[in-house]
């Protein structure tokens, strides 16, 4: 039991507080960003998290995050999905990667010597699963993982991606008494009838990933390399992949086959990606490079002699790793892509490709690399095309971890939350913890703020709205900040003739430093003049930011003297109409008066 001893108006209270009771006293604490924290990096999301001391084992909390950027109190972050999983972390996906919403989408989590992952998850990773932000469970397939080194390479279906706000869900992990709750065939939606990520998975076989389980079985000596995710097939002159017959290659309206190849040899002529052996109307059909005539070639032959192709010359080099793509549509529409690029299209000679009943595939060698390759029956999106090539590449930007998160039930958990934020802002964020011991449930709440670095344009000069600025050759000055590490542009920009115009030819400016130029055109006194920095920091996008000064009302009121010149433009103008009626005026008095003389 404490006592505390409180005097109200000269009266003596004694508060007696039960054991229970004492646990709402500093239950949360090491707030990250610590509270008031300056200079918080503003180029990614910000992890809010804190400390949660449990006051025993048989007591739980639960964590509610808000901010108020928007002027009111938001709740963010999400609930434990069931806390019998001890651990986990947040994934977050950039909107700006996203061309349109995609749904069902096959998307890459390649984690590297992860420590927490080594420490907490089960040897054989049967633990980890992933949520989506309503914590409903996500199908996901491991392509291969180590949890000795806390590599992780693993395909989660996201129900939905979003191309206007990001896309969040979770890992959990920490559960020791789970079985695996993997589902390859549930992350690879029902168009694709095929899905090879190019392992080694036993000496005869690449397992397929699909339902259809259309394995491709090794013909020849076979080598296992480093790829593009995880490991990649290597084909030399001799050996073949083969892909045995199924109802489910039967495709005849829409085809749509990619993969990652790489040629590691530049004196050989041909590299064969796709070979089909059809029993259709065609009798063969293929896709292949030709190196000494650096063409890409789509071909198919028949029985009588007929054949048909589509080349392009897109200019391949050895040794370097192609995303490519060859899609179909039973209208003669094909189309070769390179990277996410479309290269070609043909609309008349492919009009006849559907293969008919159980077509026999194979992957030939001629020094090729091959890794993740998919075939679907139906065509991809653009939107799809650029998100895979980015997933599969891990493009920078693209994925953020989160921190991780704790929730076992012992002395001190953490929890974390992330939420999007800008530069040079002050942020509010709150946390509201419920605590429930043996039924005996109380709250704690807490605020915080951080405040953000400042934007890549700051320290203006002269100050924006400011007046009294006297007109003898004005500079303008800005500070430039990147903590991007992308290369900004910029360019002073003014409207004192009426349009916006560059003042000076673009420059580009290193981090943290602070550029003026010299105005000369800013000589009206009396005046407001607009000016802008225009800038970008390496992702396309051109920025600008507007100011204004407004000039001394006269000559009197400012020491550089006749530099500049009294009033207004439009005012400047008025008194020189005025003037030249005056002297006309003047004129015409002194003509009257000579001709009265004559």
């Amino acid at each position: 039991m404490r006592k505390t001893t409180v005097f109200v108006f000269g009266l003596l209270f004694v508060i007696v507080f039960s054991s229970t009771a004492s646990a709402i006293i500093d239950y949360v604490d090491s707030p990250t960003p610590s509270d008031t924290e300056t200079g918080i990096s503003y180029a990614d999301n910000v992890s809010t998290c804190v400390d949660i001391t449990v006051p025993g084992q048989s007591c739980t909390a639960d964590m509610y995050f808000y901010e108020n950027s928007s002027g009111s109190w938001v709740e963010y972050g999400q609930s434990w999905y069931d806390r019998d999983w001890n651990y986990r972390k947040s994934f977050t996906i950039n909107h700006t990667f996203v061309d349109g919403s995609l749904s069902g989408f096959p998307f890459l989590v390649d984690l590297v010597e992860d420590s927490d992952l080594v420490t907490y998850a089960q040897a054989d990773f049967d633990d980890v699963v992933f949520v989506d932000s309503d914590n409903n469970l996500l199908p996901f397939e491991f392509d291969c993982f180590n949890a000795s080194t806390g590599n992780l390479t693993a395909w989660v279906n996201i129900s939905s991606v979003s191309g206007s706000v990001d896309t969040v869900f979770y890992m959990y992990y920490g559960n020791p008494s789970v079985s695996s709750m993997a589902n390859p065939a549930g992350t690879w939606d029902s168009n694709f009838v095929g899905v090879w990520h190019m392992n080694k998975d036993n000496a005869t076989h690449t397992w397929d990933s699909t339902s259809n389980d259309n394995d491709g079985e090794f013909v020849g000596t076979v080598t296992e390399t480093s790829g593009v995710v995880g490991n990649s097939l290597y084909l030399s002159d001799i050996p073949e992949i083969h892909i045995p017959n199924d109802a489910s290659l039967e495709i005849t309206d829409e085809i749509f086959m990619e993969g990652f190849l790489t040629h590691r040899k530049d004196t050989e002529s041909f590299s064969y990606f796709w070979d089909i052996q059809n029993n259709g109307p065609l009798s063969g059909w293929y896709c292949f490079y030709r190196w000494d005539s650096n063409f890409l070639q789509a071909s198919y032959y028949n029985d009588s002699g007929d054949n048909g192709y589509m080349r392009d010359y897109p200019g391949l080099t050895v040794n370097h790793t192609y995303y490519t793509i060859f899609d179909w549509k039973a209208d003669g529409y094909t189309h070769f892509y390179l990277d996410g690029v479309v290269t070609d299209n043909e609309s008349s000679d492919f009009s006849t490709i559907g293969w008919g009943a159980h077509p026999d595939f194979k992957l030939r060698g001629n020094y090729v690399d091959y890794d993740e390759l998919r075939m679907s029956k139906t065509i991809r999106s653009s939107a799809w095309v650029n998100l895979t090539f980015d997933t599969c590449n891990q493009t920078t930007g693209l994925l953020t971890t989160g921190k991780q998160e704790i929730d076992d039930g012992t002395v001190t958990d953490t929890y974390c939350a992330d939420f999007s934020v800008n530069c040079g802002t002050t942020y509010y964020w709150s946390v509201n913890t419920i605590f429930n011991c043996s039924g005996s449930i109380w709250w704690e709440n807490h605020t915080y703020s951080f405040t953000t670095s400042d934007c890549p344009v700051s320290h203006i000069n002269p100050v924006n709205n400011s007046c009294c600025n006297c007109p003898c050759c004005i500079s303008i000055c800005a500070k430039m900040s990147n903590l991007t590490s992308d290369t900004i542009k910029f360019a002073f920009q003014s409207n004192y003739t009426g349009i916006w115009s560059s003042l000076e030819d673009e420059r580009i400016a290193p981090a943290n430093a602070t550029y003026c130029l010299c105005v000369p055109e800013f000589v009206w006194y009396n005046y407001t003049y607009y000016w802008r920095v225009v800038y970008n920091v390496g992702d396309g996008a051109e920025y600008s930011d507007i100011y204004s000064f407004t000039t001394e009302e006269s000559i009197d009121d400012c020491p550089c003297g006749e530099t500049g010149n009294t009033g207004s433009m439009v005012e400047y103008f008025d008194y020189g109409i005025l003037g030249l009626i005056g002297i006309l005026g003047l004129l015409s008095v002194l003509f009257i008066v000579d001709k009265r003389r004559k």
